[in-house]
Order: structure tokens, then sequence, then C-alpha cells
């Protein structure tokens, strides 16, 4: 498994780097979970936005 994310690693290490240079407060992760949910898609899942 670990040889398998050693091709994500630079998007993973990009990821952290955006979110740490755009925090947001606990439950008010607007640009956060946009981003994930993006990336979620782009993956080909389907994603429900804007719930709770």
């Amino acid at each position: 498994m670990l040889k398998q994310s050693y091709h994500i690693q630079e998007d993973i290490i990009e990821w952290r780097r955006d979110f740490h240079m755009h925090p947001e407060l606990g439950f008010k992760e607007i640009r956060t979970s946009g981003r994930v949910a993006e990336e979620l898609e782009k993956l080909g899942y389907r994603v429900r936005r804007n719930v709770g």
C-alpha cells in the first residue's frame, strides 16, 4: 500500500499546504469542503454538497 501511495504524494503535499494557507474555523469549512468535494468528483464519486 505504501508503494501505491507514492504516485499521489505530491498532490497530498499540495493539498495540505493549501489547507494550511487558508485555515477555516470548525463547522465553517466552506473552502476546504469544496476542495475535497472537487477532488472526490474527479475520482468519479458522486458528492452531496451543502449538507448540514
